[in-house]
C-alpha cells in the first residue's frame, strides 16, 4: 500500500473508531509502528486529525470521542494544578458538581477527607468518590458514553 492510500485508510478507521493507538493501526495496516508515526505526524501536520497520547483521532467530533484514559494522558500537570485550585474553593458542605472530564477527575483527591455532596454524570467519578465515608454521592440520568468511562 503506497503512502497517500495509508493515509486515506487511517482516516476511514478513524472515522469508524474514532480513536487508534499507534500500535493498532501498526497491526490493522501491516506495517512497522515508526511508519504509522510518520503518517501521523503528516496527517496532524495537514490538520486532518489530531495526536493523542500513543495514538491519534479524527479532528471532528474529538473532544466528545476521545477516551478518557487518552484524554487523561494529556496535559497532567496542567490539569493538576487546575484542580489543586480548584481545590481550595470548595469548602466542607459544599454542594459540587464534577462531570466525565479528565481535568475534573483530578480533582478527586483533594476532596479526601472532606464532607461534601457531588452530582456526577461519570460511573468512574462516582466509584472513586466511593471511596471517602464524607462524600454523599449522586448520580445523574442519561446515556451512557463508552468513551466517558
Amino acid at each position: 500500500m503506497v503512502r497517500i492510500e495509508r493515509y486515506d485508510h487511517i482516516c476511514s478507521l478513524l472515522r469508524e473508531y474514532q480513536y487508534l493507538s499507534v500500535k493498532r493501526l501498526a497491526k490493522l495496516l501491516y506495517v512497522s509502528e515508526a511508519t504509522i508515526r510518520r503518517d501521523l505526524k503528516y496527517l496532524s501536520d495537514a490538520g486532518l486529525i489530531r495526536r493523542t497520547f500513543g495514538g491519534a483521532a479524527l479532528i471532528e467530533g474529538m473532544y466528545a470521542d476521545i477516551p478518557l484514559v487518552v484524554r487523561d494522558e494529556e496535559h497532567t500537570k496542567e490539569k493538576e494544578v487546575i484542580a489543586a485550585i480548584a481545590a481550595q474553593l470548595i469548602k466542607d458542605g459544599d454542594v459540587i458538581i464534577i462531570d466525565s472530564s479528565s481535568t475534573l477527575f483530578k480533582l478527586i483527591p483533594h476532596l479526601q477527607r472532606r464532607t461534601n455532596t457531588v452530582i456526577t454524570n461519570s460511573p468512574k467519578v462516582a466509584m472513586a468518590l466511593t471511596e471517602n465515608p464524607g462524600i454523599e454521592v449522586y448520580s445523574t440520568g442519561g446515556k451512557l458514553r463508552d468513551n466517558s468511562i
